[in-house]
């Protein structure tokens, strides 16, 4: 089977590209989310799924799809890797039997092309108002911008001030921060949505100030409500001899005899028949607890 792209400009320039197919982790992934779905919806993904195997797969599916295309994949026009176009020029491409359309276009300012490809465009452009000019851009880039600008975005604010950026010998880091950024990111989106028009929209940065202040206020907050408190025993139950017992339990605490704020001692042992278990280490604390009335 061979797919053959023509430069809509000059048909007399015809490449021919042959495509084997074999089930790629796009397709797998685009399989199992669709599975529910009926067919003829449009779906629109980023380069890293664009892939001439998983373009076919959706075709044969009866789904459309749009997203950019990495210029270094297989069964694409070669000359797309090294084609130079001016501020606002476009180029189209399509297959022979119009299926699949390529669009080429390069924005005011920008760096490099952006490839386009869709199973559901025309060869039309549209007129893009600006602050102080209008321009024509292919139709299925609009349509990709307006459909896709929450999920970059989201990538763009993520890569603003992450963490998983950073390098690290350890993959799991990277996860876990990229999980944490973008847990901020969401809970962002929320806060404005339920502030409202009312208030004026906050940068990322400053939500990100008042979260950590919020969460260490809540950290001191929980600390103080759980900070170890000594239950009272009453003096005739732990002064009455040979009815004490010694046991030791897994978790440690602060020895009630001699352990100090500024020197804390930390034991196992505890006085099993005393009114909430205190701890106490063996031999001399245990012996002055049970003795002392000062202790009171």
């Amino acid at each position: 089977m061979s797919t053959i792209f023509s430069h809509i400009m000059d048909h007399k320039q015809l490449i021919i590209q042959t495509w084997t197919p074999k089930c790629s982790q796009a397709i797998k992934v685009f399989e199992k989310l669709l599975r529910p779905l009926q067919k003829g919806y449009h779906i629109f993904a980023d380069r890293f799924y664009t892939s001439m195997p998983l373009l076919r797969y959706l075709r044969s599916k009866g789904f459309h799809y749009t997203g950019t295309l990495d210029t270094r994949r297989k069964d694409f026009p070669p000359d797309i890797k090294t084609l130079k176009l001016d501020f606002l020029q476009i180029k189209w491409y399509a297959t022979q039997d119009n299926w699949l359309l390529l669009s080429a276009f390069r924005d005011k300012k920008a760096k490099k092309n952006v490839v386009v490809a869709t199973t559901d465009g025309e060869v039309e452009t549209r007129e893009i108002r600006r602050r102080r000019e209008v321009i024509h851009k292919p139709s299925c880039i609009d349509e990709y911008n307006q459909n896709m600008n929450g999920c970059d975005r989201a990538d763009q604010q993520i890569q603003y001030y992450g963490l998983h950026k950073r390098k690290s010998y350890k993959w799991w880091k990277k996860i876990f921060h990229f999980l944490i950024e973008t847990a901020i990111v969401n809970a962002s989106i929320i806060f404005h949505l339920k502030s409202g028009n009312n208030r004026k929209k906050m940068p990322l940065s400053d939500f990100k100030d008042m979260l950590i202040r919020q969460l260490l206020e809540a950290s001191a907050e929980s600390n103080q409500r759980t900070r170890e408190v000594p239950a009272p025993v009453a003096l005739a139950e732990r002064l009455v001899p040979e009815t004490h017992f010694m046991e030791t339990v897994k978790k440690d605490r602060n020895c009630r005899v001699c352990s100090k704020p500024g020197k804390r001692k930390r034991t196992t042992n505890v006085c099993s028949s005393c009114p909430g278990k205190p701890h106490m280490c063996k031999n001399n604390c245990f012996k002055i607890w049970h003795t002392k009335q000062a202790l009171v």
